[in-house]
């Protein structure tokens, strides 16, 4: 079994495949904040904008792919 360690940020976005610029805008517009009332509940929604949607999409792709998880 070979196993894949990433430890730089170049293995990181290779991973997520994106360049160090995409991560950082992504990161920087981060989440956008907006309330919610449900049942006469308030609760504040936190939505990833595209760039970093997309980047999640990337890494969970990739974790399904290459992570090995034991039998359940």
């Amino acid at each position: 079994m070979t196993k894949n360690i990433y430890c730089s940020m170049s293995d990181l976005l290779n991973v997520l495949k994106i360049t160090r610029n995409d991560l950082n805008f992504a990161l920087d517009k981060g989440y956008k904040r907006y309330p919610k009332v449900k049942n006469e509940k308030l609760r504040w929604i936190e939505e990833p904008n595209e760039e970093l949607k997309n980047i999640q999409k990337n890494l969970l792709e990739y974790l399904q792919n290459n992570l090995i998880c034991p039998p359940y």
